[in-house]
């Protein structure tokens, strides 16, 4: 179970944001605009979801009992290797929610190159790929036997174009996934909660973004560690643009940005009060 610290983080990284955040009735650009009305706001089911979300309840009571190792940083969950499939995908996958938003980024950029750090068991690694399904999709994902897990997950599904999944370490797979994508259109960090390596995993893929890149780190208020580092990257030189959703960190590098623009954005239902009726 989850320290009563890292619940006192929590509640005061959401206090901390929502104090923060932004509605699209007080943001002026078309960008944002944009992008909150098609990606952040529309609910309900999406392309394939509803057999993608078959899968996730098979996962749920699939008991098969496997080993896991700790290669970022430590659940705060689970404790012990041995794990069954069923209490990994309860405590470790995106929720439905947070893999239809990445469905929708994906569908409304239509990158043509992705990547995935940290494919995990394959559920929002297919709820990407369904965004663009024409897209050249790799994913790695670091434990063996969870990665063969993914394996059936990418197998079973009816997508043409499956996504390629690697099995090894970040450090020593991720040159090697770049240099056969050549250009990143699409980053999702979603495998290692560390600040130094989210930095690290950062500089390593910035040659290989340019202006129409997004790269999406999932969990970047899961520690004071990560939003520091979450902090620092948004500094970056070449990040134009950066949008806190609070699950999820996105960084652009817009040319047509001239002078950088760091948000926080929240759905307007969550603030009713600023759509400008009320002030």
């Amino acid at each position: 179970m989850p320290s009563i610290k890292s619940y006192i983080h929590s509640a005061g990284a959401w206090l901390r944001y929502y104090a923060l955040a932004k509605t699209k009735y007080q943001v002026h650009s078309p960008f944002l605009t944009e992008f909150i009305e098609k990606v952040v706001e529309p609910i309900g089911q999406s392309f394939l979801s509803i057999e993608i979300e078959r899968r996730r309840k098979a996962l749920f009571h699939d008991h098969r009992i496997i080993n896991v190792d700790d290669l970022g940083a430590a659940s705060r969950q689970l404790r012990v290797s041995q794990r069954t499939i069923s209490r990994i995908a309860k405590t470790s996958l995106a929720p439905p929610s947070h893999c239809r938003f990445l469905q929708r980024l994906v569908h409304h950029l239509q990158p043509g190159t992705m990547l995935e750090l940290g494919t995990s068991l394959g559920i929002s690694t297919l709820y990407q790929q369904a965004g663009n399904p024409k897209a050249t999709f790799y994913s790695i994902e670091g434990q063996p036997e969870i990665f063969s897990i993914a394996k059936e997950t990418i197998e079973v599904s009816s997508l043409m174009q499956k996504p390629i999944l690697v099995n090894g370490l970040f450090r020593d797979k991720l040159q090697t996934c770049l240099e056969s994508l050549q250009t990143l259109d699409y980053l999702f960090i979603d495998g290692d909660h560390r600040g130094a390596h989210l930095l690290e995993y950062f500089q390593q893929v910035l040659p290989y973004l340019h202006g129409n890149s997004v790269v999406v780190i999932h969990d970047i208020h899961w520690s004071k560690d990560m939003y520091q580092a979450w902090q620092k990257l948004r500094k970056e030189q070449r990040v134009t643009v950066s949008i806190d959703l609070f699950f999820a960190g996105l960084v652009f590098l817009r040319h047509e940005q001239l002078s950088p623009l760091h948000i926080s954005l929240i759905d307007f239902r969550y603030k009713p009060w600023s759509n400008g009726f009320f002030i």
